[in-house]
């Protein structure tokens, strides 16, 4: 083969690339707008939330921070309420280590008020649970007063969005 030919060959490949590119954005932009649609009408229906596709190997408990690991927690036990010794035991029961710990409440409550704070969980009782990715989405869009989603309430997001 010649140069010329090497080189046809390789601006088709790049070319095709390019193509796929943009359709694995376009795939990836939809599933982000789909996804938490389906999260939200699967809790409504009362269905366990399956997602399609899992990662290679998703991260354990173990291996994540106090934060990333209370979210796992509060995502897997939606829509149930979480009090804050719950999250305590459900951490532990996941493999979360406590241990480096003096007194593992503390951080525990500090991390749930952040939590509300960041509108990922909201007040409910004595408890806390998860607010869902399409109610924040919908609710930080401008979904206020009057809209049907005010019956699931969320104080803790309308009143970062009244501010």
């Amino acid at each position: 083969m010649t140069d010329e030919t090497y080189k046809r060959i390789l601006d088709a490949a790049k070319s095709e690339i390019d193509e796929l590119m943009r359709q694995r954005d376009a795939l990836n932009e939809r599933i982000s707008k789909l996804s938490p649609i389906v999260e939200y009408l699967t809790l409504l229906c009362q269905e366990k939330f399956v997602q399609e596709t899992t990662p290679a190997s998703p991260p354990s408990v173990e291996d994540m921070g106090l934060t990333d690991a209370m979210r796992s927690i509060f995502r897997t036990a939606a829509p149930r309420v979480l009090v804050p010794t719950m999250v305590r035991d459900e951490l532990r029961n996941a493999g979360f280590n406590l241990d480096k710990y003096v007194n593992e409440m503390p951080p525990i409550h500090n991390t749930l008020k952040r939590l509300v704070l960041a509108g990922e969980i909201e007040p409910s009782g004595t408890g806390y649970k998860w607010v869902s990715v399409l109610k924040r989405t919908l609710l930080e869009s401008g979904f206020k007063s009057g809209h049907p989603l005010e019956r699931i309430g969320n104080a803790s997001i309308e009143k970062r969005i009244k501010k």
